[in-house]
């Protein structure tokens, strides 16, 4: 696995978000976006919408220690999938392990 990407403790949502987008489109992640918002939310336990509704909510260190690995593994090029455990088809939330094809 790769070293995780620091991100501040107390650093905001929208502030982390921008950031794990622009590491990740620096490598060349077509959904940098996408994928940068799912990491978020689930490193932060919170849904899209509630980043909408406080985006300068601070990281707790846990949150953002989360998040860094996160994002490191998705520079690895492990798939978001894999890295939170789950894959949304169309109104199913499947579950995603490696002993998933």
């Amino acid at each position: 696995m790769s070293q995780p990407a620091d991100f501040a403790a107390g650093l905001g949502r929208e502030a982390a978000l921008r950031e794990a987008r622009r590491r990740l489109a620096a490598a060349g992640l077509e959904e940098a976006a996408l994928d940068a918002r799912l990491l978020l939310c689930a490193a932060a336990g919170v849904t899209p919408a509630g980043l909408l509704a406080r985006p300068d909510a601070p990281l707790g260190a846990v949150a953002a220690a989360r998040l860094g690995g996160f994002v490191a593994r998705r520079l690895a090029g492990e798939p978001v999938s894999r890295i939170l455990g789950r894959r949304g088809f169309w109104t199913l939330d499947l579950v995603v392990s490696p002993d998933v094809l």
